[in-house]
């Protein structure tokens, strides 16, 4: 089994800053960018293992009509080292890993309130604790300690997000040809498109299912080659893809959940290629708390069915939250 030890650090710029403690802290934002059923929040990420280290840069914008919100989101992926010519060393099953890419995504929430008259007078003290005024709405609230606390005084209901994103990557790859051993490169384009849905339980935490429809440019294995070097007798070896690249056309499915447990936070994934019959497995636990309460810190393991490869990402990042900001009641 390969082992290795992915080190992330998540930085986020004015994200989805309200946890709902009246639902058990189920979140829809994602500090990590990586998942394909979380509202896009504006940040940075960067995860690295074996030589290879990946960045990621997301930037994002909400609007809100009634108890309906819609948050966009453009983030570009790509490799900071490594080779583009030989297979990711991060344990996951995105085709797209080892291209620079740029992704839209487009997420609709809906949340359920109905009236806040019921906690209208704690609510209006608490306008008058951080406005001085007598009423106010979420949004009116700047810091994310003051919409932690209105987020405790409002039943949200059952919150759920439809999301849809699609990115474009471009990709060189370096190969040998398989008659003549002569270095050749082929460049392409990749593209991928996402559909997933989520629902937030307050009893429990959330649950979301992702379909992902990749189309890459795929290395052929590495193999060993050596050549004669002078003096006579002399060989050079070196790992190489021997032959063309190929296109490969992937469908992925995805489910997600994200559960509180304690003082611990676990949102814990399973990806599978149903065509090739693999399997990933992600488990993000979130152990630390930021003075507000949010949990802000973590580690993901994360295994593949065909490489047995095993993998921990450490992250610090902005707290986990379920509505971005500008959105809410």
């Amino acid at each position: 089994m390969r082992r290795g030890l992915i080190v992330a650090v998540a930085v986020c710029f004015g994200s989805a800053d309200a946890l709902a403690d009246v639902i058990k802290l189920a979140p829809a934002g994602d500090p990590t960018l990586v998942s394909h059923v979380s509202v896009p929040t504006t940040g940075a990420v960067i995860r690295a293992t074996n030589g290879d280290t990946e960045a990621a840069v997301q930037a994002s914008a909400a609007y809100q009509h009634g108890n309906n919100g819609l948050a966009l989101g453009l983030k570009v992926t790509g490799p900071i080292s490594g080779s583009s010519s030989t297979p990711s060393n991060l344990a996951s099953l995105d085709g797209l890993a080892n291209s620079t890419t740029v992704e839209l995504a487009a997420t609709f929430m809906h949340w359920g309130v109905q009236s806040l008259f019921k906690n209208a007078i704690p609510i209006k003290m608490l306008c008058m604790k951080y406005l001085n005024r007598s009423g106010c709405g979420r949004s009116d609230l700047t810091t994310a300690e003051a919409q932690r606390e209105f987020d405790k005084l409002v039943d949200y209901g059952h919150p759920f997000l439809l999301r849809l994103g699609g990115r474009v990557g471009y990709r060189s790859i370096d190969y040998l040809d398989s008659q003549t051993l002569a270095p050749l490169t082929t460049s392409g384009y990749q593209w991928g498109a996402s559909a997933g849905a989520g629902l937030i339980i307050p009893s429990w935490g959330a649950f979301g299912v992702v379909y992902q429809r990749q189309h890459a440019l795929t290395p052929q294995d590495q193999s060993v080659v050596c050549t004669p070097l002078a003096p006579v007798g002399a060989l050079g070896c070196s790992k190489n893809s021997v032959g063309a690249p190929v296109t490969t056309n992937t469908n992925l499915l995805t489910a997600e959940a994200r559960v509180f447990v304690g003082w611990v936070a676990l949102d814990p994934s399973v990806t599978v290629d149903p065509s090739r019959r693999i399997t990933a497995v992600t488990i993000p636990f979130y152990f630390l708390k930021s003075e507000a309460g949010g949990f802000i810190a973590g580690v993901s393991p994360s295994w593949r069915s065909d490489t047995k490869e095993l993998n921990a990402v450490m992250f610090v990042g902005g707290s986990l939250s379920l509505l971005p900001a500008g959105l809410g009641p």
